[in-house]
Order: structure tokens, then sequence, then C-alpha cells
């Protein structure tokens, strides 16, 4: 028996995005959505330490000392820092739907350093807007 793939609605609900700098609605062309990578990497070596310093596991007051998620963070392209380093940039019309959010999510869920950020809180406040 050949069964069908799960069927998608196309035309999923926008999203608006706000600036992380100004805090206005950022246009569909005009900003992206950001994660700084040497955050990222500082992360990922104090979760490294943490892990080699705890190899029993932790109690609640060591997790205390847990490095903290990198935040993903929507930009205008005019108020958007100079990051430290190249950041991991994602266009805003490249992720202006609830549908390409989710394209994204399992994008993003391939990467070995996303457990570090905050995506899923940010896609958990996506849900809770929608």
């Amino acid at each position: 028996m050949i069964r069908k793939a799960a069927a998608f609605v196309r035309d999923a609900p926008k999203i608006t995005w706000t600036c992380s700098g100004c805090g206005l609605s950022i246009t569909r062309s005009g900003g992206f959505l950001t994660a700084d990578m040497q955050q990222v990497s500082r992360a990922e070596q104090g979760w490294k330490h943490f892990r080699e310093a705890h190899p029993q596991g932790s109690t609640v007051a060591d997790l205390m000392d847990t490095p903290e998620k990198v935040p993903w963070l929507a930009w205008h392209a005019d108020c958007a820092p100079d990051p430290d380093g190249p950041p991991y940039s994602i266009d805003i019309q490249r992720i202006d739907t609830q549908g390409k959010l989710l394209h994204w999510a399992g994008h993003l869920m391939k990467k070995t350093w996303i457990g570090v950020t905050d995506f899923a809180d940010l896609l958990g406040r996506a849900g809770d807007a929608a």
C-alpha cells in the first residue's frame, strides 16, 4: 500500500518581527534574524567545561553555573550592531510566515550548536503569538 505524505497549508499566517534595537516592526525586506556565533562558541565551550566539571551529574545549585542561552535577535539592517564575528543570519523575508519558521526550525535542528541558543524559546513565543 502506498501512503501519501502529510499535506500542509501553503498560506501560513504572517509573522511580524520586532527590531531588537528600535522596537519597531521589520518590513518584509528590511532586516534579519540572527544569532551571534562568537557567543555560540563561548556557550559551547562553557557547556563542555560544565560537563567536565560534573562528570557524575549535577545538583540544582550546580545548574546556576551553566552558560546562558544565546539569544536570537531580529534587527533592521540599519539598527544592527556590528557583531564580534560573523553572525548566523536569516533574512526576514525568508522567515516571515509560520510555515517558513517551521522550515527553518527543521533546518536549524540539524545544527550541533542550536541547543546553546534560545531558538526553542523563540518557537514557543511564535506559537503563543499565533
